[in-house]
C-alpha cells in the first residue's frame, strides 16, 4: 500500500483494496506477503468479514506447505479464530452478505476445527513466556523484528510474541541420488545467514544518534550537497546489498534443485523461471511447466516484483527503483541525505533521504524473507511429489540436517 492517496480513503475501501490484493496473492502462493495485506485490511476494518474469512483459507494453505506440526497446528489456530470472527453477528460485510462466501468460510471453519479437536490441548501455552534476552539492545532488536515480521519463522506471520522470535525455518528432510553430494542445507545455510546479518545491519543502523568508534578521526569534507557519512550509513548500504543478492542465489539454488541447466554466472531471478524463444517473447521452462507447486507458484509470481531488463514487466511499482538504487550502489554513487539538498541526481551521482533508503531496504528483507520462505515450502512440496513418483530402482539418500552449535530454545 505505498500509493500515497491510499490513507486519505474511506476505511472501508482501505479494507476492500487490502483485501483483493490478499486474495490474489494467496492464489497465485504468496500467502506469506496475503496474512500481511488482510492484517492491513482488518487494521481498517477490524470486523472486515471477507478479510477475516479469506485471511483464515490462506493460513490453512500456508500451514499444509510446513513441515513442522505443530508451527502448522498454530496456523490452523489461528485460522479457526479468523473464521470465527468472519461468521459473528457485527461482521462488516461491505455490500451486503454472501452466501457463497458465508459457506465456504463455514466449511473451512468446520474442517479445521476437526483437525484442530484432538491437539487442542497441545496448543495450551504461554507464548510469552519466552526470552528475548537479557541485555537491553538484544531485547530491542528481537522486539523490533518480532514486530517488523522478520523472524524466518512462519509464526511470526500470526503473532508477535516472544515464543515466535527464532529464525527456525529451515529446509524439509530431503532426499539425493547415491551419486550426489548434499548440498541444499549449506545452500539454504548461507542464505539464511546473510538475510539475518542483513536484517541486523538494517537495525543497527537506524541507530543514528550513537556514535561509531569506525568514525573517529576519519576526515571527510563537506560537500554542501546535504549528504551523510559514518559507518552506520554503510551498515543501511550494506543491508540493502545483502537483501538485493539473495534473489540471485535463491535462483542458484531453484537452479541446481530442480536441474534447469542453466549457467549459474550472471543467473538473475526472473531468469531462472523463463526462457528466450523466437521472436523476442518469454516463455516459462519447460521443467517448470505444468507444476502444480503452489508454493513454487508463489517463488514465480514473486519474481515479478523484481526489475530485470530482460523483464521490463513488472508487478511492483517500485521495482524498477530498486533495482536503480542497486545498480547506483554497486557501480556509480549514491549519497543519503537527511534533509533533501538543492542537488539534482545525475547517472553518475544519485541522492536519496535516508527515511526512504531505509524504507526501501525493509521493503526488501520482507521479500527476501516471503521468498525464504517460499524455498522451503517448494521443497516440501516438491519432495512429497518426488516420493510418489521416483522409480523404485532408483536409490535416494534422505537427509535429516542437525543443527550447528546451540541456539536459543
Amino acid at each position: 500500500m505505498i500509493e500515497p492517496g491510499y490513507a486519505g480513503i474511506h476505511p472501508i475501501f482501505r479494507a476492500r483494496i487490502a483485501t483483493n490484493l490478499a486474495n490474489q496473492l494467496d492464489y497465485l502462493g504468496r500467502q506469506v506477503e496475503a496474512v500481511e495485506h488482510w492484517d492491513i485490511a482488518l487494521h481498517a476494518i477490524p470486523n472486515f468479514a471477507m478479510a477475516h474469512g479469506n485471511r483464515g483459507i490462506g493460513l490453512i494453505h500456508l500451514s499444509r506447505g510446513l513441515y513442522d506440526e505443530k508451527h502448522a497446528a498454530l496456523l490452523l489456530e489461528s485460522a479457526e479464530q479468523s473464521l470465527k470472527r468472519a461468521l459473528e453477528k457485527d461482521a462488516v460485510w461491505e455490500s451486503g452478505n454472501h452466501p457463497e462466501a458465508r459457506t465456504s468460510f463455514e466449511l473451512n471453519l468446520a474442517w479445521v476445527s476437526e483437525r484442530l479437536g484432538p491437539i487442542r490441548d497441545e496448543l495450551k501455552f504461554d507464548r510469552k513466556a519466552f526470552s528475548l534476552g537479557e541485555a537491553p539492545d538484544e531485547v530491542a532488536y528481537r522486539c523490533w523484528c518480532l514486530e517488523e515480521r522478520l523472524f524466518l519463522n512462519p509464526l511470526n506471520d500470526i503473532m508477535t510474541d516472544p515464543f515466535a522470535a527464532q529464525d527456525v525455518l529451515h529446509l524439509p528432510s530431503h532426499s539425493y541420488l547415491i551419486e550426489e553430494t548434499p548440498r541444499f542445507p549449506n545452500y539454504y545455510n548461507i542464505l539464511k545467514q546473510e538475510y539475518v546479518s542483513a536484517r541486523f545491519r538494517l537495525f543497527n543502523a537506524m541507530e543514528w544518534d550513537k556514535d561509531h568508534i569506525a568514525d573517529r578521526d576519519v576526515l571527510l569534507l563537506d560537500g554542501a550537497d546535504g549528504g551523510v557519512f559514518g559507518h552506520r550509513v554503510n551498515e543501511l548500504m550494506m543491508a540493502f546489498r545483502a537483501a538485493y543478492s539473495l534473489f540471485d542465489k535463491i535462483a542458484v539454488f531453484l537452479n541446481d534443485y530442480f536441474k534447469v541447466g542453466l549457467s549459474p554466472n550472471h543467473l538473475h531471478f526472473r531468469q531462472v523461471f523463463e526462457r528466450q524463444v523466437k521472436g523476442g517473447g518469454w516463455q516459462v521452462h519447460p521443467v517448470f511447466q505444468g507444476s502444480q507447486n503452489l508454493r513454487l507458484r508463489g517463488l514465480y509470481f514473486l519474481g515479478k516484483d523484481l526489475f530485470d531488463d530482460d523483464f521490463k514487466a513488472v508487478a511492483a511499482p517500485e521495482a524498477q527503483e530498486l533495482a536503480s538504487i542497486r545498480n547506483q550502489l554497486e557501480h556509480r554513487f549514491l549519497s543519503l541525505q537527511f534533509f533533501p539538498a538543492s542537488q539534482n541526481s545525475t547517472e553518475e551521482h544519485a541522492y536519496i533521504s535516508v527515511d526512504d533508503f531505509q524504507d526501501k531496504t525493509l521493503r526488501l528483507l520482507r521479500l527476501a524473507r516471503a521468498a525464504l520462505t517460499y524455498l522451503s515450502l517448494t521443497m516440501r512440496d516438491e519432495e512429497e511429489r518426488r516420493a510418489m513418483e521416483t522409480d523404485r530402482n532408483t536409490v535416494s539418500v534422505p537427509i535429516f540436517a542437525l543443527p550447528i552449535g546451540k541456539g536459543r530454545h
